[in-house]
């Protein structure tokens, strides 16, 4: 009997993580075709490229598309460097780096600040008719994807899970103009560093969207911070000031001494 009543329980725990997996878990999958415009996003229609007509194409033996909206289906976000040639690509705690006419991808996870690993292309990303195009499978394997290739009908099928994760929390990786960002919550206490010795050390409390709390470079550079989360939870508006130690704020500065900061996104 006691054997039978542990049993029970042990199926009822399993039954229960496996909801829970599922509750937190979306799977999609995203089918396109050489030549076509379109995709389909768990059977229904939509461009690919929005507004332009863009096909996904072959070079080399590897397909290229313009990934954004790719990405975005699969709960990530694309920030695109001009200056630098460069995407980014961030989604499911990972972050890819790649450069035009570049034969070469720089990937870290979004949990560290600093370990980059760099990985080859057998197709470097290029620019076709003004429009970014990257190697497909690479950068959706690359973010934890299946991809099947179906060479009659020239048919790509991508299969992932996308796990959600709570807005509120703003423990992971955020990109800046300035660098990376690793922040981690605990309650509504939160911890950081940012590597590009912008912000430096970062200490806070979240109340709502917002972050308020203190940065450190060094006694004579430090100051409050305050970053406001913007309502999906992939991105943050940011301000600070000084505030060391024997600095006193103008009576005249109708900002209060604070200023713009970076913009950061998951």
């Amino acid at each position: 009997m006691k054997k039978r009543i542990l049993a029970v329980l042990l199926m009822t725990m399993i039954l229960c993580l496996a909801f829970s997996a599922m509750a937190n878990a979306e799977t999609k999958t995203i089918v396109l075709q050489i030549g076509s415009p379109n995709m389909t996003v768990n059977g229904v229609s939509q461009e690919i490229d929005p507004g332009r007509g863009t096909k996904p194409l072959i070079i080399k033996g590897s397909t290229l598309v313009p990934i954004r909206t790719i990405v975005e289906n699969m709960g990530g976000t694309l920030a695109w460097d001009g200056g630098a040639q460069q995407v980014t690509i961030t989604a499911n705690n990972k972050t890819i780096r790649l450069t035009l006419g570049v034969a070469a991808a720089d990937i870290k996870a979004q949990a560290s600040a600093m370990d980059w690993t760099t990985k080859s292309l057998s197709v470097a990303p290029q620019s076709i008719n003004g429009r970014t195009m990257v190697p497909l499978r690479f950068v959706t394997e690359e973010l934890g994807a299946t991809v099947v290739w179906e060479g009659t009908t020239k048919t790509i099928t991508i299969t992932f899970g996308v796990t959600a994760f709570d807005p509120n929390n703003w423990t992971g990786s955020w990109e800046t103009n300035t660098g990376t960002i690793v922040l981690n919550q605990t309650g509504d206490h939160v911890t950081g560093m940012d590597n590009s010795g912008y912000w430096g050390k970062i200490d806070g409390t979240v109340s709502g969207k917002t972050l308020t709390g203190k940065w450190f470079l060094a006694v004579d550079s430090q100051g409050d911070l305050e970053f406001v989360m913007s309502e999906d939870g992939k991105s943050f508006t940011s301000k600070w000031r000084y505030n060391y130690p024997g600095n006193t704020p103008d009576p005249n500065d109708e900002s209060g001494g604070w200023s713009e900061g970076s913009i950061g996104q998951r």
